[in-house]
């Protein structure tokens, strides 16, 4: 991971990698300690929203559902900077964790599917040897246009 090899993790699967996963109606698991975080669940109160960020020159549009959020960790280590919605938690402008070759969020699929220009970047840090990618123009449409919903100020980003 610090050297370099790519990993992504994507909804909640990132909490098994921080500090522990603290539970309002379970005992605490301990997590694997790669991640400086802890996650907290209320199993009661579920996080539905949508999400929009940037990470270096392109916008981020995704979704999430979950049952508690990460803590505890340092703001330098996010991977999206939050525009609307929620980060790792509801007092960070910062979403999921970005540490050598480990990229993880919060947000649920299809992640890429939705961010053509993210997978484009993932695809270049693969070396693969193209970044086209299937019904291109199409996805890119509709990206677009997510983006631009997800914009509006009348939206409410939570669900």
């Amino acid at each position: 991971m610090d050297a370099g090899q790519l990993l992504l993790l994507t909804g909640n699967a990132l909490d098994v990698f921080g500090q522990a996963i603290e539970s309002d109606s379970a005992d605490t698991i301990e997590g694997l300690g790669l991640l400086p975080c802890r996650a907290r669940y209320q199993m009661m109160k579920r996080h539905n929203s949508f999400f929009l960020g940037s990470f270096e020159d392109m916008d981020v549009v995704g979704f999430k559902s979950l049952f508690g959020h990460s803590y505890d960790a340092p703001e330098r280590d996010g991977w999206f900077r939050v525009t609307r919605g929620v980060g790792r938690n509801p007092d960070t402008p910062l979403e999921g964790y970005r540490r050598g070759g480990l990229m993880a969020t919060y947000l649920i699929g299809p992640l890429l599917i939705l961010n053509p220009p993210l997978c484009k970047w993932l695809l270049r840090r693969m070396n693969a040897p193209s970044d086209a990618l299937a019904f291109e123009e199409a996805a890119m449409a509709s990206y677009e246009k997510r983006v631009a919903e997800f914009r509006q100020e009348s939206r409410n980003y939570l669900y």
